[in-house]
C-alpha cells in the first residue's frame, strides 16, 4: 500500500520540475516580516566575479527565483538563501557552509563543470567575506529595526539577470 502511494508521489512529481520546486520551497517572507532582499550579486562573463549586494523588494512572485528551503537552525539552509540574524555567522553557517557541504557530498551526482561552477562561486564569496559583511552592515542601516533581511544569490550575464531557482544547478542540488 505504501509503495503504490510512493509510487503515485513520484509520478505526480515527476510530471513537471517546476512543480517540484514549488513542493520543495518555502516563503521566506510567509510571516510578513522579511521585505528586504538582499542579494549578494555576481557577473559572469568568462569568469565569476562578485559585484556586491543588491537590495530589493520581496516579491511573492520570485519565491521560485529565491528558491529558499530552511535546514538546520546550526546548519546550511538546503539552499544558499537564507533568512539573517548576525551577518558574520549567517553568512559562514548557512551561505559558505552550504557550498562546502554540497562540493564535499559523494552521492550528488555533480558534472566536473557544475563542481567547478560552485567551486568559483564559493571562493569569490570567501575572498570577499569581509567586504560583504561590511557592506551589509552598511545597507542594514537603511532597513527599520523590526524588519528582518533576506539574503540569497543573483547573476547577472550579457544584461539579463537570473537567480537561484533560474539555475539549474542549484535546483538539482535541492
Amino acid at each position: 500500500m505504501l509503495d503504490a502511494v510512493k509510487e503515485i508521489g513520484d509520478i505526480l512529481l515527476k510530471k513537471n520540475i517546476k512543480n517540484q520546486i514549488e513542493n520543495l520551497i518555502e516563503d521566506p517572507n510567509a510571516n510578513k516580516r522579511y521585505n528586504n532582499v538582499f542579494c549578494l550579486t555576481f557577473e559572469e562573463n568568462h569568469e565569476i566575479k562578485y559585484i556586491g549586494i543588491e537590495p530589493e523588494e520581496y516579491e511573492s512572485d520570485k519565491k521560485t527565483k529565491y528558491l529558499y528551503r530552511s535546514g538546520s537552525a546550526n546548519g546550511p539552509n538546503f539552499t544558499p538563501s537564507t533568512k539573517v540574524t548576525e551577518i558574520e555567522k549567517t553568512l559562514s553557517i548557512k551561505v559558505l557552509n552550504w557550498f562546502k557541504d554540497v562540493l564535499s557530498q559523494k552521492n550528488l551526482e555533480l558534472s566536473k563543470e557544475e563542481k567547478e561552477y560552485l567551486e568559483k562561486i564559493y571562493t569569490e564569496l570567501k575572498n570577499h567575506e569581509n567586504e560583504i559583511i561590511e557592506e551589509f552592515k552598511q545597507k542594514l542601516k537603511d532597513i527599520p529595526k523590526k524588519e528582518g533581511v533576506f539574503l540569497t544569490l543573483k547573476f547577472k550575464k550579457e544584461g539579463k539577470t537570473e537567480y537561484l531557482g533560474d539555475k539549474e544547478i542549484f535546483t538539482k542540488t535541492l
